[in-house]
């Protein structure tokens, strides 16, 4: 590794740390937050408006496109609206409206199904998998993913048997995947032969035999009559682009196709069909039939409402014209194309149109109509109060919400991220130990040379100074005879002692420069 890369990737080892520390932190600390909230009395905390994302004060305005829309089986004035912003509940038919959005993670409400024998619970198909409530919408618990066998979490539609209510199936742009323990796990139950066919946009169980299954594709429609585990494609000469399927429980079997070539009627369980005059080849995006009038048909084709009271025989226009019969004051587009389609008699007749602008309610069979405000879209007033408590400020930061779509990327990047900080780490750790090593070698090369130099040094000072006592032992015995000559006996008798000590110190130094000199040999060498 170069000095320059190395110097990169300590850089990125850095930043990619204070990320990850500062979402972990985040995480971390909103967590305890709320594990706590009861006894640091959270929720009276208020937090000022003006530091918090304006989404949090906005008032309601009709701009959301619906995409789905059901009522609970046990009372139809309970009606759950799916848009791309947030999922909306009414109890009393359209009136008032709720948001529901505790631990649903993702807005994008693509479909909705009602366990038919269990009507609290319900599931919501999304972008990112199939969410859960088990008190009708209250909360939302439980999240099946990629991680639940779920391949393709972009959802298009759900539908639940209503004989065995365990059994879940999900219709997605990858296939068909079926659950057989209410959403806990998934296994692909249909994936067709090509991407056309694989391309799964409607299930819908059959209303006159039990336990029938028919999903409609891009490349035509497909039966099963064991719980999706083999499958036999239908109507091959009319089914094709298959948006929306109604099965009628009559006797024989009636079916509505609607497709992007129109709509198609069969009377006898499929084995002939005609095509509508009225839609001719205009693609069909949504047909309703009231389950409790066969005859009575909601179609909706180029952002036109369609109403017939005669099986399709004859048909009516009902106009969502805002310069003509809408009750709003918004300003809306001549023309709303409409989505899903759904009608209720309790506690009275009404109709109700999800439309790329929102929501529209008529109870008069379409010639009046009013538009629903349901979620946040525009600012409140200068004067309304700007405050959020703690305790819904922690939940929306710990649960992704405060971050919006964003949420999912900042995970998949901080997990990235703690990928890349311990792979930097070990790249860094294990240059760095390779420089130790190299600047160790170096050091103790280094090192053993000046050894060897003060080793050299040292010899020839010791070797200069024993010459330099030499030279003065024999000084001293030279001065020792003279001194013999002169003194008398008793001082000679103390300067030969004294010369018989020098002798010995000049036999040890001999010894001591024949060390010396074998010391110079070996340092030489």
């Amino acid at each position: 590794m170069s000095i320059r890369l190395f110097k990169h990737t300590r850089l990125l080892h850095k930043w990619l740390g204070f990320v990850s520390a500062a979402f972990v932190l985040v995480l971390s600390v909103s967590g305890v937050l709320l594990m706590h909230h009861e006894k640091l009395g959270l929720d009276k905390v208020l937090i000022d408006g003006k530091y918090l994302p304006n989404k949090y004060f906005l008032a309601s305005a009709p701009d959301q496109p619906v995409q789905s829309i059901v009522h609970s089986p046990a009372d139809e004035k309970v009606v759950y609206v799916g848009t791309q912003r947030g999922l909306f509940r009414s109890r009393d038919a359209g009136g008032h409206w709720t948001e529901l959005k505790d631990g649903l993670l993702n807005q994008d409400i693509r479909a909705l199904a009602v366990h038919p024998s269990r009507p609290d619970t319900i599931y919501a198909g999304t972008a990112q998998g199939i969410f859960k409530s088990e008190d009708a919408g209250d909360h939302w618990t439980d999240w099946f993913e990629e991680s639940s066998g779920l391949a393709h979490p972009a959802i298009n539609d759900l539908t639940v048997s209503p004989e065995q209510p365990d059994l879940l199936f999900a219709a997605t742009a990858g296939g068909l995947f079926v659950s057989r323990d209410g959403g806990e796990t998934w296994e692909v139950s249909f994936k067709g032969n090509d991407e056309e066919s694989r391309d799964a946009r409607t299930a819908r169980f059959s209303s006159a035999i039990p336990g029938v299954l028919y999903i409609g594709t891009a490349g035509g429609v497909y039966r099963s009559d064991d719980g999706g585990k083999s499958w036999e494609k239908k109507w091959d000469a009319v089914a094709e682009d298959v948006f929306q399927l109604v099965s009628l429980n009559t006797e024989p079997e009636f079916f509505y196709l609607a497709t992007g070539h129109g709509l198609y009627k069969s009377f006898n369980g499929g084995i002939a069909w005609t095509q509508d005059r009225e839609f001719g080849g205009k693609p069909v995006h949504s047909i309703f039939v009231d389950p409790g009038n066969g005859a009575r048909i909601y179609a909706a084709a180029g952002g036109r409402l369609r109403y017939s009271q005669d099986g399709g025989d004859h048909w009516t226009e009902i106009s969502i014209d805002p310069g003509r019969n809408v009750s709003s004051d918004a300003a809306l587009p001549a023309s709303l194309p409409v989505a899903r389609i759904l009608r209720s008699t309790h506690p009275s007749p009404s109709l109700m149109a999800g439309t790329t602008a929102g929501l529209m309610i008529s109870k008069d069979e379409g010639r009046h109509w009013n538009h629903v405000s349901l979620g946040p879209a525009s600012p409140g007033t200068a004067d309304a109060p700007r405050k959020m408590d703690l305790l819904k400020l922690a939940t929306e930061i710990h649960t992704g919400r405060y971050f919006g779509s964003y949420f999912y990327l900042a995970v998949d990047l901080a997990t990235a991220g703690l990928v890349a900080l311990v792979f930097s780490g070990i790249v860094i750790g294990a240059y760095r130990a390779q420089m130790s090593r190299r600047k160790k070698a170096l050091v103790e090369k280094e090192l053993g040379v000046d050894m060897i130099i003060d080793i050299q040094e040292t010899a020839d000072d010791l070797s200069q100074e024993s010459r330099q006592v030499h030279d003065m032992v024999e000084h001293i015995n030279q001065h020792l005879e003279k001194c013999k000559s002169i003194y008398m006996r008793k001082e000679r008798n103390e300067i030969e002692e004294i010369g018989r000590h020098v002798h010995a110190l000049d036999k040890k130094m001999h010894h001591i420069m024949e060390r010396i000199g074998e010391f110079e040999k070996i340092s030489q060498n």
